[in-house]
């Protein structure tokens, strides 16, 4: 009897996946993803409800229930205990659900928490997306010198791994948050350093010959 609901919940885990990620019908991804997490609460099988967890969370905000979302992050992150990955990609998800219900204090202490995980992880890339999303929820808050602080330290790593694309994000981020802090010419000197990174190579090629 086990044998089977676990082989029952694993294939609606499997038929959520493919209606979610290559099919795009969400509501359907949701409602098998929703009966695969009942019956692994039933078998008690944390590490698979885990995984569960995840996809019915990203669903839920997906659908404009970051209530729904945030309760689903939470009860991914008691069953991803002792597993730094794991936990640090349940609480980044929480610090981006919390900011978007405005619980800011939260969505910066998961942040914060997210951080610490990753930082053991060595996960440079990973590091670098949380600082951001951190400096996000530090902007809303007013608190302007944390959030400059973690773009800067995101832009480092960005710049150490060779990201382009996520460098030339960041200098816009910065851009934007000095414009926000009352220093426009700051904020005027980031942009233009995103705008000149932000061209292909043969882009800058052309602008050069043509100037």
């Amino acid at each position: 009897m086990t044998r089977e609901l676990s082989g029952k919940a694993d294939a609606l885990a499997l038929l959520a996946g493919v209606l979610h990620r290559s099919l795009d019908e969400p509501t359907e991804a949701l409602a098998a993803y929703e009966s695969a997490a009942e019956t692994y609460r039933e078998l008690d099988d944390t590490h698979r409800l885990r995984k569960v967890l995840q996809g019915v969370a990203g669903l839920r905000w997906r659908a404009r229930n970051p209530e729904g979302a945030a309760r689903g992050y939470e009860e991914a992150l008691k069953l991803a205990r002792g597993e730094p990955a794991h936990e640090a990609a349940a609480l980044l998800s929480l610090s981006v659900v919390y900011r978007d219900l405005g619980r800011l204090e939260e969505s910066v202490r998961s942040g914060r928490a997210a951080l610490e995980r990753l930082r053991n992880l060595e996960d440079p890339q990973a590091e670098s997306y949380v600082l951001s999303s951190l400096a996000q929820s530090y902007g809303k808050l007013g608190r302007h010198p944390s959030a400059l602080s973690c773009l800067k330290r995101s832009l480092k790593l960005r710049k150490r791994i060779g990201d382009r694309e996520g460098e030339v994000e960041v200098l816009r981020d910065l851009a934007a948050a000095y414009e926000g802090s009352g220093e426009p010419e700051r904020a005027r000197a980031y942009a233009r350093e995103a705008e000149s990174k932000g061209r292909t190579p043969r882009e800058g090629v052309l602008s050069e010959r043509s100037g």
